[in-house]
């Protein structure tokens, strides 16, 4: 058995370190590069009002569209209905106050958090009240009917299909009813908080 040891002359060593070099310049640019690249991203602009107006008349437009059908205005085929029409009204009216919400806070300045400025009116801050109140109660109650109301439910979701169908309705209807207090006792402090602000303040 023979073994061959090869020597490595000063010319390949010197090309071998010249590529250990490029290898450590290369990782050190992508990582700069990575760096850059989360910087923009967290340093990325908000949308611009008219891209907020533009959002909240899409929004006018399908709560409109919802609610028409909601109300029969606009014929739809009754197989695909599986509920009352007034669950579509509710939804239609959530999406049509969304969209004027989001349409006159682009007007005047509203916040992406939705904060009001500091500088806005009672009739504005009543407005924006009005609004919170009847989307929060509209959600409410479609998650009561879903919960409470009349008929079969058809749930479905990670771990029901395990389930009977009379199990995948009970726990279906149990995680919306709690939902839907949530969602009543949150409409209820809405009110409370927004009267206090607007009335009793006045007041004061």
């Amino acid at each position: 058995m023979s073994f061959k040891i090869s020597s490595v002359t000063p010319a390949a060593s010197s090309r071998h370190g010249d590529l250990n070099q490029l290898a450590i310049n290369a990782g050190q640019n992508a990582r700069i590069a990575n760096s850059a690249r989360g910087t923009a991203m967290n340093r990325q602009e908000p949308d611009s009002p008219r891209t907020t107006f533009v959002c909240g008349l899409l929004a006018i437009a399908l709560g409109l569209f919802t609610l028409l059908v909601g109300l029969g205005i606009v014929p739809v085929d009754p197989r695909s209905v599986h509920g009352p029409m007034w669950i579509a009204t509710a939804a239609g009216i959530c999406f049509l106050l969304a969209g004027i919400s989001v349409a006159v806070g682009a007007i005047y300045g509203v916040s992406e958090t939705g904060e009001l400025p500091k500088d806005t009116g009672w009739w504005m801050r009543l407005f924006y009240t009005v609004i919170a109140v009847i989307i929060a109660g509209a959600l409410a109650s479609i998650g009561s009917w879903v919960a409470f109301g009349p008929g079969p439910r058809a749930f479905s979701g990670t771990g029901l299909f395990l389930l009977s169908r009379e199990a995948s309705d009970l726990v279906g209807r149990i995680l919306f009813g709690l939902g839907a207090v949530l969602t009543w006792l949150f409409t209820i402090a809405i009110a409370v908080r927004g009267a206090r602000e607007l009335f009793y303040k006045k007041l004061m």
